[in-house]
């Protein structure tokens, strides 16, 4: 096995301290992505307590409505493929 030979020798103070800040600046990265990635998780439960809701709203309009399509963007109801509006009240 080879040994490695401890050199009394230093780096100059200036490789030194570019070393120090390239290492100093992915640690930094690091850590930022670390925060991001915490964001990113509570996002993804956001989205998933949306669509929960979302679901129930679904619901509660099918028993109040019937079975139709809801346009979103202006409200309107149409009729499914039956020709009919299912409107149970």
């Amino acid at each position: 096995m080879a040994k490695i030979k401890k050199l009394s020798k230093k780096i100059t103070e200036e490789e030194l301290l570019n070393l120090q800040g390239l290492v100093k600046a992915i640690n930094s990265l690091q850590i930022d992505i670390g925060g991001l990635e915490v964001q990113k998780a509570q996002m993804l439960s956001g989205i998933l307590n949306f669509r929960g809701d979302l679901q129930k709203n679904q619901l509660q309009l099918k028993e109040k409505y019937g079975d139709v399509h809801i346009d979103i963007a202006d409200g309107s109801i149409t009729m499914k493929k039956d020709g009919e509006i299912n409107k149970k009240n």
